[in-house]
């Protein structure tokens, strides 16, 4: 539940109310410190991802790079392939913030391609793409 108010949140801030990113972020960090608590690490992932999310949002790109590599971790011991692909497109999204287009591209991608990827990946990537203007 606080990872959905997180996420409502978060694109509210994404449809130009930056103001929601520091209510996306009191949810994402809720739902982050539960999850640390429980140790779930498939929940510590993703709750991990939308916080890397809000952090590049905020111009933040070295706490992202940090919560991505936190996540892809999670999603190795967790063994969720599709976590893992989230986590490889939110680092395209962080390239793409530091102005690495092109390598930013080439990961979008290799997630496009891969069979596991869902619908929901696809539309994060189509975001992500249209931000890094690819």
């Amino acid at each position: 539940m606080l990872a959905n108010m997180g996420v409502y949140a978060h694109l509210r801030g994404d449809d130009g109310d930056p103001a929601k990113y520091d209510l996306a972020e009191a949810y994402y960090s809720a739902s982050y410190d539960i999850s640390r608590r429980l140790d779930i690490p498939s929940m510590i992932g993703i709750a991990a991802l939308n916080r890397a999310q809000v952090n590049l949002r905020r111009g933040r790109v070295a706490q992202a790079a940090e919560l991505v590599r936190e996540s892809l971790g999670c999603s190795i011991r967790s063994g969720a392939r599709v976590d893992m692909l989230f986590g490889v497109v939110i680092e395209a999204d962080r390239l793409a913030e530091t102005g690495e287009s092109e390598r930013a591209q080439r990961l979008l991608v290799v997630v496009a391609n891969d069979a596991a990827t869902t619908t929901e990946l696809h539309q994060e990537i189509d975001r992500v793409a249209e931000r890094a203007g690819t």
